[in-house]
């Protein structure tokens, strides 16, 4: 496949990566980065829908109101996330992982 280039020395046989071959390490740790990022964001919103729902599950059964705990506010028959810290901090993150996924995206793209 012209990845390596074989040397002949006496009873010993050299191997060289070839530049075609570094580019394919290359582009293949980018992307090992980028699939590690995008499972890593993934799991990072899937832990924090789980925590919102088994808390609210144990607020409901609590209190039997939702609305009343803050965990969810309600403006004109809409329900949304309230902006609470680890919401803002998964956002935070989750907002870091997207930038480094765009940039290794592109630093592919570019070669």
């Amino acid at each position: 496949m012209g990845l390596v280039d074989k040397e002949r020395h006496s009873k010993w046989v050299y191997y060289k990566i070839t530049n075609k071959g570094k580019k394919v390490l290359e582009n293949l740790e980018t992307l090992i980065l980028i699939m590690g990022s995008v499972f890593a964001l993934i799991g990072l919103w899937i832990y924090y829908i789980f925590k919102q729902i088994k808390y609210q599950a144990r607020e409901v059964v609590l209190s039997k109101t939702v609305v009343e705990r803050g965990i969810y506010t309600t403006y004109k028959g809409s329900t949304t996330f309230q902006k609470e810290p680890l919401f803002l901090i998964f956002l935070i993150i989750s907002t870091f992982l997207i930038i480094f996924i765009v940039y290794l995206v592109y630093k592919i793209i570019r070669r």
